[in-house]
């Protein structure tokens, strides 16, 4: 199903569970360049399993994937499940990796040991690779041109580290080193100084239903801890390092 809306400066959007995007196997390059085997995938499973750099607003309803497509949620709950699930995905498939390049340089007895760990990691991510790609929540996606890149973006209080020439950006916040959160503006309709500032920082009750832990937080928070939670303390309690999102401020 499909629903269009059309927003204050009149866009109109089309929210919809049936976005695709078409991925291709092989470039190949006579003459002129062709692309084969072509396939239709999910649209927004497909950007934020596999973009470089994801970036949103204050309460993830908006979200940009390599300054290149726009994501737009109509419901920040729905939005925030949806990036947690892709943090625990993106996490398990790094860990599932580097596990395995590690077993590589191990003697047989080890491996053996190590095994059924990895098994076990394979079959999660698996597992949870196919609810999310069977992911029927509605979204509007549309194409970010390089004018609106001057605009898109919340104006920042920039300031100059003591030790060296960085700068610290102190309204957004880097959650590891692809995302980074509250650093566009609100979705147009939505734009006050309620949801563009205050939203950000504004504190819920929230019972983590991992941990059962009842805790105070605020967007980054809820999702930072969630995506801590879900591998370690439901099947790696061990590896609890693995998954822990430092917040940069």
């Amino acid at each position: 199903s499909a629903k269009t809306t059309t927003s204050s400066n009149n866009k109109k959007q089309v929210f919809s569970n049936r976005h695709e995007l078409l991925v291709y196997v092989t470039l190949l390059e006579t003459n002129k360049p062709y692309i084969m085997n072509v396939m239709r995938t999910p649209a927004m499973q497909t950007l934020f399993l596999y973009a470089s750099t994801i970036e949103t607003n204050n309460d993830f309803t908006r979200i940009l994937c390599d300054q290149w497509l726009e994501v737009t949620f109509e419901n920040a709950e729905t939005a925030q499940g949806v990036i947690s699930s892709l943090l625990l995905l993106r996490n398990a498939r790094d860990l599932l990796l580097q596990m395995t390049l590690q077993d590589l340089n191990k003697s047989i007895d080890v491996e053996l040991l190590s095994k059924p760990r990895t098994y076990q990691l394979q079959h999660l991510l698996s597992m949870k690779m196919a609810d999310f790609l069977e992911n029927s929540c509605v979204y509007a996606i549309r194409r970010v041109l390089s004018a609106e890149l001057d605009t898109i973006y919340r104006p920042q209080n920039v300031e100059n580290a003591d030790d060296d020439d960085s700068t610290i950006r102190k309204e957004s916040t880097k959650i590891n080193e692809y995302l980074t959160y509250n650093c566009l503006r609100s979705n147009d309709d939505q734009e006050s100084f309620w949801s563009e500032y205050a939203g950000s920082t504004m504190q819920i009750h929230w019972v983590c239903p991992y941990c059962n832990e009842d805790i105070l937080v605020n967007p980054a928070e809820r999702v930072a801890h969630e995506n801590q939670c879900q591998l370690s303390c439901e099947y790696f309690p061990s590896r609890e390092k693995y998954f822990r999102i430092k917040l940069v401020n």
